[in-house]
């Protein structure tokens, strides 16, 4: 079984890769439950403490604001920036995946992944993400992959291997 598509990445997919990549993390979620609690801390005990320790109560709320605020919108730049300045997402991607593997190519350009060397995939809302690496992966969004989403996650689940199906591919 073959099945070809082509994907042209976005900022905003780029951003729904890095919400996912961050938020599905130990530390993503670290972040957020600091934040949360810095800000119910600091918001709550504003008012019943002694003035000398309203400083430190400040404090705890900007921390909360910018692990809960700062740091999304930190990403949501990031993900714009990194499609702008990228030459490399420009123009599509056509992928083919196959029992040997994933080929890619764009420009005359193109390169063989095969399974062995795909550390893991995971599929969320806004689409399927092939990690390389603990950090880097190709990202196939969902409204470039809907009409073959079936026949590629067959592919996937055929070849892969279990051990790489991570959250939203496994049975």
């Amino acid at each position: 079984m073959e099945v070809t598509f082509n994907v042209d990445v976005t900022a905003k997919d780029m951003r729904g890769y890095m919400f996912t990549h961050k938020y599905r993390s130990v530390s993503g979620i670290l972040e957020v439950l600091i934040g949360i609690a810095c800000l119910v801390v600091g918001l709550l005990q504003y008012g019943k403490i002694e003035e000398q320790w309203k400083a430190y109560m400040l404090i705890l709320i900007f921390f909360g604001a910018f692990f809960l605020v700062f740091t999304p919108l930190n990403l949501c730049v990031k993900a714009k920036k990194q499609i702008v300045l990228n030459p490399m997402f420009k123009d599509p991607f056509t992928y083919v995946l196959n029992e040997e593997g994933i080929y890619i190519s764009q420009n005359g350009e193109s390169d063989q992944l095969p399974w062995k060397d795909v550390y893991k995939i995971v599929k969320n809302s806004t689409g399927i993400i092939i990690y390389i690496s603990k950090y880097r992966a190709n990202i196939l969004p969902q409204r470039c992959i809907a009409e073959k989403e079936t026949d590629i996650v067959k592919v996937i689940k055929n070849y892969a291997g279990k051990e790489k199906i991570g959250y939203g591919l496994r049975d």
